[in-house]
């Protein structure tokens, strides 16, 4: 298959045997030309952009400015993908606060499964036209351009959020 090799084994596991009955994978193939950044959203976040996408239509579809960190102020344009159904159960290592990420994590049994601590929605963004110089597993900051809202809704949503209100417009 054609692509580009993704997921390989962590240094400490190099030398170890590959077991084909063990059903893990070696590694993974992966098509540079269809890169998707994954965007960890609280639940107050996640359904402000359900009702962003419930506005967007076809022809003005929700966009978002991507930056990759190595690329000075080099910006790429992306789209939302579909929204997830349901929660995150477990996240991807770079995400996680062991690996510089910005979400903490449960303490588990299963040394590979991290579990978020609090309630998070992984949301796709796709690129629309990526570069051959960005890395597979890069960090990102995404900014998802959503409608206008006034200085006032704003300092509200945050007032609400910060003192756990649960008073949402």
């Amino acid at each position: 298959r054609d692509g580009t090799v993704m997921g390989l084994p962590a240094p400490d596991e190099l030398g170890k045997r590959w077991d084909k009955e063990q059903n893990t994978l070696f590694c993974s193939i992966g098509n540079k030309s269809k890169l998707r950044v994954l965007v960890p959203l609280s639940a107050s976040d996640y359904e402000l952009l359900q009702e962003n996408q419930k506005k967007a239509t076809p022809t003005r579809p929700l966009l978002a400015t991507i930056r990759v960190q190595g690329h000075s102020s080099k910006l790429w344009t992306g789209r939302i993908g579909q929204l997830p159904k349901s929660d995150a159960k477990e996240i991807p290592p770079q995400l996680s606060s062991k690996a510089g990420g910005p979400l903490a994590v449960k303490p588990t049994s299963e040394a590979n499964k991290l579990v978020p601590q609090s309630q998070v929605f992984l949301v796709g963004v796709d690129f629309e036209q990526p570069d051959d110089s960005i890395a597979i597993n890069s960090a990102a900051q995404v900014k998802i351009h959503c409608e206008y809202r006034s200085c006032a809704w704003w300092a509200y949503r945050s007032l609400s959020s910060a003192f756990d209100l649960g008073l949402m417009w």
